[in-house]
Parts: C-alpha cells; structure tokens; sequence
C-alpha cells in the first residue's frame, strides 16, 4: 500500500501553527483512515484511523490514496489540533508515555456511505476520555509523528509549570468542635504551609 508525504520539520512559523498570544496553538492534520472488511453480516465495513499528516489539507473529504487486499485507505478529513496553555500538564503525560499518541475522536454518521468520520484531534487524554463520556463517539490513536512531536513538546516548555500540589488539614484535630478551626496547607512532599481561615 502507498504510503503519505515524507515527514518533514515543522517550521516555527506557519501558516497552519497559529499563535494566539502564545496561549494557543494550531496545526493543521490531515487524518488518514483505513475502511477494513469486518466479515460481519450487519456491519461490512470498520473504519480505522491509521496516521495523521501534518500541513497536509485535503480538498474533498475521504480522498482515496490506496487500495489493497480489500482495504481502502484515504485521506477522510482535515482537521486542527489545538494546543492550550493550561492543558501543558496533560500533554507531558502523552510525551511521557512510552508511544506518544494522537487521539482521533470518530463520530458515527448513519445512513452514509462512510459510516464513521474523524471529527476531533487532540493530544490531550483527558479530553479523549471526555469525548468518550456521552453519545456514541469512539476514539482511536495513532502514533504522534515525530514533527507533532517536537512542535508539542516546544509548546509544552515553554508553557508547564510544575505547580507543588497542596491539601488541607486541621490544625488542633485534638481539640474540641469549636476550637482549633484554622486550616493549614500541607505540602505533600512534607512541608509545611501557611495557616488559612476556614
């Protein structure tokens, strides 16, 4: 079967990496689709997300590349990641994990003769886990090209703060209700915070 375009370096500065007061970014994706034969009598085919092609922008939907064996791959779609400033922490972990991945959000379109189309890309496991919470979306991965990679892991030193992670405990739990109500903030590496008011 055919392969995509040779990956290449994402330049610093392009038209599909838009900085947005450095807050965001985008990149544009194209996500390649495999339609594989089930043998099922009710469901003939599966669809299944294979790669995403950075900079690549289709200009029609489901744009055969290759056929082989029975299975049709095809560019199905353009879509853009976003990256976003507060989500650098979900984000390291993907990079983190032992195959950084891409999340490809598949919504089911009945009656079509493409039965599932990609409908959201995202680095982020949290927001893969919550497109999976209502409705019938599905989601697939696939593995991060090593240009996504580096353009993700750049945003993600310039914008993760390893903020300490605090809890609350009373101080003077010894004592009788009423008495000792103040919190104090404890580090859970063990050290000690400032009191604070309940």
């Amino acid at each position: 079967m055919t392969q995509g375009p040779e990956e290449t370096r994402i330049p610093e500065r392009t038209a599909i990496d838009t900085p947005s007061a450095e807050r965001s970014r985008t990149l544009t994706l194209g996500v390649v689709v495999e339609r594989q034969p089930t043998g099922h009598r009710w469901q003939a085919w599966r669809f299944v997300p294979v790669a995403v092609q950075p900079g690549v922008v289709s200009d029609r939907p489901w744009r055969l590349l290759a056929e082989e064996d029975g299975v049709s791959r095809y560019l199905a779609a353009s879509l853009t990641l976003e990256l976003h400033r507060k989500e650098a922490t979900d984000y390291r972990a993907n990079l983190a994990g032992r195959t950084p991945v891409v999340y490809v959000v598949m919504r089911p379109e009945p009656g079509a003769v493409f039965a599932w189309r990609p409908a959201v890309v995202t680095v982020s496991p949290s927001r893969a886990e919550a497109a999976v919470e209502y409705g019938d979306d599905m989601v697939e991965t696939v593995a991060m090209p090593p240009a996504v990679h580096a353009w993700v892991q750049a945003f993600v030193a310039r914008h993760y703060v390893d903020a300490p992670a605090f809890k609350r405990r009373r101080k003077g739990r010894d004592k009788a209700p009423g008495e000792g109500s103040d919190f104090v903030r404890v580090d859970r590496r063990g050290d000690r915070g400032e009191a604070d008011d309940a």
